[in-house]
Formats: C-alpha cells, structure tokens, sequence
C-alpha cells in the first residue's frame, strides 16, 4: 500500500466520520446558535430534500465534504494513468463539489432566516465510491 492510498483511506474515513456519524447541528440566523452534538449511523446512504424538511437545524456535514475534496484531489496523481477510474474519481469530486455548495447555499439561506430544510447529505455514498476507487487503485500498475 502507497502512502497515497493509505492517505486517501484516512481522508475518506474522516469524511464519513464528519458528514454522517458525529453530528453538529446548529443554525446561523442570529450568529452561531449550537443546538446538539450527537452520533448517528451512517444511514440512510442518500438524503436529499431540495425543497424542505423537517430538519430546521444546520448540520456540520461540510466539515465531511471537505475531507472527501481533499482526499479526491490529492489521489488524482495515483490514479492518473486509468482514464476510466480517472472519470469516476472526477465524478466523486463533482457530487462533493455539489453536495459543498448545497451545504453552503443552505447556510447562506439560514443567515438570511430563509432556510427551510434543504439539504444533501450524501456522505456514505461518497465513501463507498472512494472505497471502490481504493480497491481498484490496488490493481493498478506501479509507475
């Protein structure tokens, strides 16, 4: 195992830890206001609710997202070679990227006290693509 592949383990590990198991939940409507800390499962895989929910509080999700950006941009160098698994590695990126902005534009939302629920977590979603892109990484010749 690379340092780069054990590198990305740990960024997608972090990822999944902030975006789905340890919860923050908060609002930013009149400057910072903690509402919990709390640890969940990392379920459901997918939740998306573009219009609103009955989540009225902020979750500390794009801290994950973060991670998984990260992880995702410094693999690419790893995995360069593979134009298939490139394109996937690249699509990874652009769900983080969304699922990023969907996060920000809900805290912007929240500061102007419009925040009615949106939301996109898709944490455990990305880190089964990235433990995907790992394992076939492994297969991957050496340069």
């Amino acid at each position: 195992m690379t340092f780069k592949q054990k590198q990305f383990l740990i960024l997608l590990a972090l990822g999944l830890v902030f975006s789905s198991i340890l919860r923050i939940t908060f609002n930013l409507n009149d400057g910072f206001l903690f509402h919990d800390f709390s640890l969940t499962p990392p379920l459901p895989l997918f939740d998306y609710a573009a219009e609103g929910s009955q989540q009225s509080e902020l979750t500390s999700t794009l801290i994950g997202y973060v991670f998984y950006l990260i992880a995702a941009v410094l693999f690419i160098s790893e995995i360069k070679k593979n134009q298939r698994w490139l394109m996937i590695l690249l699509g990874l990126i652009a769900i983080t990227l969304y699922a990023t902005y969907f996060e920000i534009s809900a805290m912007v939302a929240d500061m102007q006290g419009e925040y009615a629920g949106r939301h996109a977590w898709v944490g455990p979603t990305l880190f089964l693509l990235g433990l995907l892109i790992y394992f076939k990484s492994k297969n991957l010749p050496e340069d």
